[in-house]
Formats: structure tokens, C-alpha cells, sequence
């Protein structure tokens, strides 16, 4: 079983009550200033890490490019020729019988 916190950002352990106090001041103002489109903005970021995003970009880059390539594929060669793949078909690795 896997348990995770309900907030990230949340330590675990004994809060005192003047971080309660504080915490739950902040979380009014939250409420309270949500719906500012700029106090909304900043609330809906979310932090990702440098690797995790450079990895990301990178896979989009290389879809994009694979996309591109079989597009002037199938502009370039004759008609009949080659029929296109459903995506879906594409990522089966071995089929088992």
C-alpha cells in the first residue's frame, strides 16, 4: 500500500501552533484572492524540475520531428505505394499468438 500526503510542500511531524496559525492564515488568503487572475495564476504553477523538464521538451522535439518526417514520406512517394500506420499499431513491439 502507498500512502502519500495530501500536500507536497506539507512537513510531517508535530506543528506547533503558531505555524497552524500561520499555515491556515495562508490558505484563507488563498481562498480568499483566488479567483485575481494574478493571485490565481501564481497559485495554479507548478514547479518542475530542470531534468524533468529539459526531458519532456526534448521528447516533444523528437514526435514533432518524427511527425514531420513521415508527412514529406508519405508527400514523396508514389500513390499506393506505401499504406499509412494507425498510431495505435506503431507501438505494439511483438504481438503474442
Amino acid at each position: 500500500m502507498r500512502i502519500w500526503k495530501a500536500r507536497s510542500t506539507d512537513r510531517l511531524g508535530v506543528v506547533d501552533g503558531r505555524e497552524r496559525a500561520a499555515r491556515e492564515y495562508r490558505d484563507k488568503l488563498r481562498e480568499r484572492w483566488g479567483a485575481d487572475a494574478e493571485v490565481g495564476r501564481i497559485e495554479r504553477q507548478r514547479h518542475l524540475p530542470k531534468g524533468v523538464y529539459t526531458a519532456a521538451k526534448l521528447k516533444r522535439t523528437m514526435l514533432d520531428a518524427r511527425s514531420v518526417k513521415e508527412d514529406r514520406r508519405r508527400k514523396h512517394t508514389r500513390e499506393g505505394d506505401s499504406k499509412p500506420k494507425a498510431e495505435r499499431k506503431k507501438l505494439v513491439i511483438a504481438e503474442q499468438t
